[in-house]
């Protein structure tokens, strides 16, 4: 064979192998999910990860980033990935910062839950390894949520709640869970992302305001002022509306804002229910 024919023979075995080596590398990283922290706007902004739950097979990775300039953690409840990067990974507020990214890397099956630690459970992202089928038992997924800390948004504030089994619970974010002033503010209407695992269930909705707001004794208890019940629900938003009273609404009148706490109690066929609460404020 002449030389240069051989060169050029070597020369494209030599580029032939390098494709080889690249092109699997490029197809991992672009199966690699992205969950991002968000912010909202407004007086009843929302704030989560998006999405706010991946699935991936075991031994996979995902990023976790937070491009805002909101400071957000992570968490892990339970059972940790090994994480890299500059992802605040800890405990309490202190352990959170402004634009961070970095891979988390999930060696065994199961559902591993985290949330921030400025914004508490309001703010929960899970991560399933594996398929349900293959997901360990609580002794390697994590069994509970913790409770989570009060967060203050613009005009409205995002409350986590009582500890509540993942394993017996539909796990809710609080992305899942959106609620507004309806028209003339004389409601509050909301909407609730319901898993399929508490399809069938029952939805609660209960507005509470301070007896004192309402001009009645008690100071900073709260009393009832508006409350709906849903049944048979199906999977998927469920949108509702909740009537406020008619004290609720002389006392918005007179101060033209009324502070109201929201909990939301959503109980499936068969386990414990799960339970979310908001802080939010309407203006006439």
């Amino acid at each position: 064979m002449p030389r240069k024919r051989r060169l050029l023979v070597l020369v494209l075995a030599a580029l032939a192998g390098a494709a080889v080596v690249v092109l699997p590398a490029l197809a991992g990283a672009e199966g690699t999910p992205t969950v991002e922290a968000f912010n909202g706007s407004g007086i009843y902004s929302e704030r989560g990860w998006r999405p706010a739950s991946v699935t991936i097979a075991p031994g996979g990775s995902i990023t976790i980033a937070n491009p805002t300039n909101v400071a957000h953690g992570v968490e892990w409840v339970g059972a940790a990935p090994s994480c890299n990067g500059t992802i605040p990974v800890g405990k309490g507020p202190g352990t959170s910062g402004t634009q961070w990214s970095g891979t988390c890397t999930f060696a065994n099956a199961g559902v591993y839950v985290f949330y921030c630690t400025v914004h508490g459970r309001s703010m929960t992202g899970s991560v399933t390894v594996g398929t349900p089928e293959t997901a360990p038992s609580a002794g390697q997924a994590p069994s509970t949520l913790p409770q989570g800390a009060a967060t203050s948004t613009s005009g409205s504030t995002q409350t986590g709640t009582s500890t509540t089994p993942v394993a017996s619970a539909p796990l809710l974010s609080g992305s899942a869970l959106k609620l507004a002033g309806g028209p003339r503010a004389s409601s509050v209407r909301g909407s609730l992302n319901v898993p399929a695992a508490a399809a069938g269930g029952k939805l609660e909705v209960d507005l509470l305001a301070a007896r004192a707001v309402l001009a009645r004794s008690g100071g900073r208890a709260l009393t009832p002022v508006g409350r709906t019940v849903r049944s048979s629900l199906p999977a998927g938003v469920v949108a509702f509306k909740v009537a406020l009273s008619r004290a609720a609404l002389r006392a918005l009148h007179h101060h033209k804002r009324l502070a109201l706490t929201a909990k939301v109690v959503l109980t499936p066929r068969a386990g414990a229910a799960a339970r979310l609460q908001r802080a939010l404020v309407l203006r006439s």
